[in-house]
């Protein structure tokens, strides 16, 4: 199968996968073209970065509106730079200690999503700093919402072949 019609085909299955409308035989090559999806996107990421091993899951650069409570008097609120179905991160205006437990509340497109993460990383871009957080606790229906709008955003990135 050529990529254009694995990208098509994708995006078939895709679209009845939001509508609820995926049959029973095609359920497992969705979520098998999806894993197949991800390999190639995090092997590209990979080759962006010399190789170098640096996550297990690919993210796509998105902005979403987040409230992320530090532990402070009132939640920070921000909007992501990057989700993966693990995690996601954010702009700050301190660093964190990594491992440091926050809860976060999400504004994903037709849903909220809250839960629990913890700091995997903290580094200084400048005035500000990126801070990566890795889910402890997304329900299974939260996470499957988080990964259709990541296939969405991925496969936004490709012309619709007419």
């Amino acid at each position: 199968m050529t990529t254009l019609a694995f990208i098509v085909r994708l995006r078939e299955l895709h679209d009845k996968a939001k509508r609820g409308a995926l049959t029973a035989n095609e359920r497992p090559e969705y979520e098998q073209s999806r894993r197949e999806l991800g390999r190639l996107l995090l092997v590209a990421q990979h080759l962006n970065h010399g190789g170098q091993t640096l996550r297990s899951q690919f993210r796509v650069a998105r902005m979403i509106k987040v409230e992320i409570d530090l532990g402070g008097p009132a939640p920070e609120k921000t909007s992501t730079i990057d989700l993966a179905s693990g995690g996601f991160a954010a702009l700050l205006s301190g660093s964190q200690p990594i491992g440091k437990p926050v809860r976060f509340t999400m504004q994903l497109p037709q849903q909220a999503i809250e839960g629990a993460a913890k700091v995997a990383s903290s580094r200084s871009q400048g005035s500000l700093h990126r801070v990566s957080f890795s889910f402890a606790d997304l329900s299974p229906a939260h996470r499957d919402h988080l990964e259709m709008l990541i296939v969405d955003e991925v496969l936004s990135r490709f012309q619709n072949p007419a």
